[in-house]
């Protein structure tokens, strides 16, 4: 097995939750609009980017769940992937992040928007 292959199996280990939500990527000084598809406690996939950084680029993922409270998450991340639009990507284009800094202290920011889209309490 490949190094690539090993990774992407260590970034998959964590179940992945479907959405569809507004967010922000901050990159240097510019801010790229995109689509959150699919979150993890580990990592998330953007959807759809005004711009698409180069794969390890430092960045910092902004979100806002909007129900009946606004929930904000501030997690930083490195671009592990890119996909540009191509016949071979069925018109997919975007990116995958991995989330920087101790699991422990990304699922307490994440955890409220999770349970959010799973419906249950983890």
């Amino acid at each position: 097995m490949q190094d690539s292959e090993k990774k992407t199996q260590q970034r998959r280990q964590l179940k992945r939750w479907g959405t569809s939500m507004p967010c922000m990527i901050l990159w240097g000084d510019r801010i790229i609009n995109g689509e959150l598809a699919n979150i993890s406690f580990r990592g998330a996939f953007i959807a759809a980017p005004s711009a698409i950084p180069p794969v390890d680029s430092a960045v910092t993922l902004i979100f806002h769940y909007e129900s009946q409270i606004l929930l904000r998450a501030t997690v930083d991340s490195e671009v592990v992937h890119t996909i540009e639009e191509t016949e071979e990507a069925d018109g997919i284009r975007g990116f995958g992040l991995e989330f920087q800094g101790p699991l422990k202290i990304n699922r307490s920011k994440l955890l409220p928007l999770i349970e959010k889209l799973s419906g249950d309490s983890l």
